[in-house]
């Protein structure tokens, strides 16, 4: 087993085909599955399932999936160690987002990466919470921004900021025009929400189990675009932080409430594997990413962001 089939297996595996796998390297197909069939024969076990849809990993191919990822990563590391001094930082880094925390960072994110280091590149991954945590278990990001941070000595998680959850509504809903909206009264409202698994409903529904009383859902959306839409068609209120809003509301298609008694705040953390050398192009990323997070909370208003963590 040398460090080529690795590489090769990490690509089929991530690929999910071995057309695809190949076109990416550059390699002819019949060579490539050649690679993976002296790989297969040399653990004696069987890492891939060939089926007519592409290909799934087995049982040993995602254990060794995940030692490919941190062997490779960890001769990156020591590739840069030597001879870091003379090269620029290069790469490909892998980010994963929320969708509301992707609209506000990930084409800033990317600039400033290409202005400081021009030969890292940037793969934005949007997703729920908890799936971006789970593919930072697996090795599959590099970083990520997530709302969902269950303990585990695999992953480093650091505590970025507070944002503070705010109802809204359409034009004109009947509701008392005031900056503040009692949670007793919001979860009476119909509201537009996302499906069970959404870091807001949890919230929601866990604060509705401490007051013993049911939330009024009447449609569950995950796509925020579309929430937005939904609300601003009347068709229900929406919990959602200020400002992924605030361009609707500051041209009248929405109004804004702050949540209140008690208030709704999710903690936004920033993660990234454990237990492993990070390279430079990492650590630039996952700074830059610090700093782009630290001027958002400069520049927020008093509604969306409480006493946020300082980006180190």
């Amino acid at each position: 087993m040398d460090f080529r089939q690795l590489k090769y297996f990490i690509m089929v595996a991530e690929a999910k085909s071995f057309t695809r796998a190949a076109e990416l390297l550059r390699l002819a197909q019949p060579a490539l599955s050649n690679q993976m069939q002296k790989l297969e024969d040399e653990l004696q076990e069987q890492l891939l399932i060939r089926h007519s849809r592409g290909i799934e990993l087995t049982d040993a191919g995602r254990r060794l999936l995940g030692h490919a990822r941190a062997i490779l990563h960890q001769v990156d590391v020591a590739l840069e160690d030597v001879c870091g001094a003379r090269n620029e930082p290069e790469g490909l880094i892998r980010v994963g987002m929320p969708r509301s925390m992707s609209q506000v960072l990930a084409v800033e994110l990317i600039l400033a990466a290409a202005s400081v280091a021009p030969a890292v590149s940037i793969r934005i991954v949007e997703d729920f919470s908890e799936s971006l945590y789970a593919l930072l278990l697996e090795r599959e990001l590099d970083l990520a921004l997530t709302y969902s941070t269950p303990g585990s000595i695999r992953v480093t998680a650091e505590v970025v900021l507070h944002r503070r959850l705010s109802l809204v509504s359409p034009v004109s809903s009947g509701i008392a025009a005031t900056g503040d909206i009692p949670f007793a009264e919001v979860v009476r409202l119909p509201l537009i929400l996302g499906s069970p698994a959404h870091v807001v409903r949890k919230l929601l529904e866990s604060k509705v189990m401490e007051q013993g009383t049911i939330p009024n859902i009447v449609h569950e959306v995950d796509s925020l675009q579309t929430t937005l839409n939904m609300v601003v068609g009347r068709l229900g209120h929406a919990v959602l932080p200020a400002t992924v809003v605030r361009d609707a509301a500051e041209s009248g298609r929405v109004e804004i409430r702050t949540i209140v008694a008690p208030e709704l705040i999710r903690t936004l953390h920033i993660a990234w594997p454990a237990q492993s050398t990070p390279t430079r192009a990492q650590l630039i990323v996952r700074n830059l990413l610090k700093k782009l997070l630290q001027g958002h909370i400069e520049n927020s208003d008093g509604c969306t962001v409480l006493t946020p963590a300082r980006a180190k």
